[in-house]
């Protein structure tokens, strides 16, 4: 059994569902227990009953978890980062003890292969999580801000690959929350929380289980990242097993590298006729990153990037020395 949470507020519950879809789609020869944690009072709980519906109709299980609000009454949230995203770091605690580890889903992802890869691969006793590396994820500047050791290894929480028992007995999760209070200049809260409580606790997953869709607009030659990684990242890019929508851009709203991916399984749930959301005019950041992603240059890379780097990558292999 392959025990798989999500964690969404009611801004997120087509997205979640579309994310579901997907995971049950290539799965289907997997039982699957889900747990959906979401960020709401107990009269709105209601609203996520098409989640389970879903789950249901694959023959597959699931539950609700309902968090109050009241859990993250002190910690921060952003314009692009809700409270929805603490939620992971509860699993430890709203999970039954009889399950020691469980995959964490971002609900911006989509799910295009086998997951057995994480029950074939579960985590030794002293690793508290398995996750993939963040884009640049081997930056000096992880260390400048958090104080990672060097050579840095910086992890992308979208997908988490968690050690629960490792969590409980370590009282990881309040470490986590205390970290996050304490530091309102960490740019990404929880996954910052999650890099430095953990740090040499993490197992690296491949990256074709956390493929983010800016490694498209930024292959691994520009990126900070040890060159021993190119050939696995490009390989992702090929052939993805996760694809995480991590940026400004979302696969719901107009522009999105590799969007067609999301749509095809919006297609399959009872979303399929909502229409695409707008960003928001005012946004600089986002525009900038719509003109990237529309420019002919965007998707030249995202086209043809992975193959014109790896012909480099090949090539510079029977070059004279």
């Amino acid at each position: 059994m392959l025990h798989i949470a999500f964690g969404a507020d009611t801004n997120y519950i087509m997205q979640c569902g579309v994310a579901i879809t997907s995971v049950c789609e290539n799965n289907k020869d997997m039982d699957i227990s889900f747990h959906i944690m979401v960020l709401c009072e107990e009269e709105e709980v209601v609203k996520f009953d098409p989640l389970v519906t879903i789950i249901e109709k694959y023959g597959q299980k699931g539950e609700l978890l309902p968090i109050g609000q009241k859990y993250f009454a002190n910690l921060p949230e952003g314009e692009y980062i809700s409270r929805a995203t603490y939620l992971r770091l509860l699993l430890p605690k709203v999970l039954s003890t009889e399950i020691s580890q469980v995959l964490y889903l971002d609900s911006d992802i989509v799910v295009l292969g086998s997951l057995k890869y994480f029950e074939e691969h579960p985590l030794d006793s002293v690793i508290a999580c398995g996750a993939a590396l963040d884009i640049n994820g081997m930056s000096i500047k992880h260390h400048n801000r958090l104080g990672l050791s060097a050579p840095v290894t910086y992890f992308n929480a979208g997908i988490l690959q968690m050690n629960l028992t490792y969590w409980r007995d370590n009282k990881i999760a309040s470490q986590a929350i205390e970290g996050i209070a304490g530091h309102s200049d960490w740019w990404f809260m929880d996954q910052d929380a999650i890099n430095v409580v953990l740090e040499g606790k993490i197992s690296r997953i491949p990256y074709r289980y956390n493929l983010q869709t800016s490694h498209y607009l930024y292959p691994p030659t520009q990126q900070e990242l040890d060159k021993c990684y190119h050939q696995e990242l490009y390989d992702a890019m090929e052939t993805p097993i996760i694809i995480h929508y991590a940026s400004y851009r979302k696969p719901w709203q107009k522009g999105c590298p590799k969007q067609e991916f999301w749509l095809k399984y919006k297609k399959m749930t009872q979303w399929a006729s909502c229409p695409m959301m707008k960003s928001k005019p005012n946004d600089d950041t986002t525009q900038e990153w719509i003109r990237k992603a529309n420019s002919k240059s965007a998707r030249a890379v995202n086209t043809y990037a992975p193959c014109f780097f790896k012909f480099i990558y090949y090539f510079s292999k029977v070059l004279p020395k």
